[in-house]
């Protein structure tokens, strides 16, 4: 039998998918940002995320509704770069509306694993 979390009915596992998908690291990485997660994390730690107009170096920040993610400018090159390079078209989360003129990603619901499917197909 699965142990659930307390105060909680879903599964672990949706719970761990929403956390993980919460993570900066993971929307840098998501909205073809950067072109990995480790990449994701280097940028992150070296200082050029701002959320909310405050420098953020934890890559396991959690972001929520409202949040507003923007670059310094300093790395928009590398990023245009990514984003031109990327394999597939960049189609954000449900959860993200993104502006690929002005590299910023607003967090517009609250992430959820119904928003992430896409990326976990089971």
């Amino acid at each position: 039998m699965q142990k659930k979390f307390k105060g909680s009915n879903r599964h672990p596992s949706v719970l761990f998918i929403e956390k993980l998908e919460s993570r900066l690291d993971t929307a840098l990485y998501r909205t073809h940002f950067s072109y990995s997660f480790s990449n994701a994390r280097q940028i992150i730690s070296h200082k050029k995320i701002y959320v909310n107009d405050k420098i953020v170096q934890y890559n396991s920040y959690l972001l929520k509704k409202g949040d507003l993610i923007t670059l310094d400018k300093e790395i928009f090159e590398f990023t245009i770069s990514n984003i031109l390079n990327s394999k597939i078209c960049p189609i954000p989360p449900k959860h993200f509306y993104v502006n690929y003129k002005t590299l910023q990603i607003l967090v517009i619901e609250h992430i959820s694993y119904a928003n992430c499917l896409m990326y976990y197909p089971f």
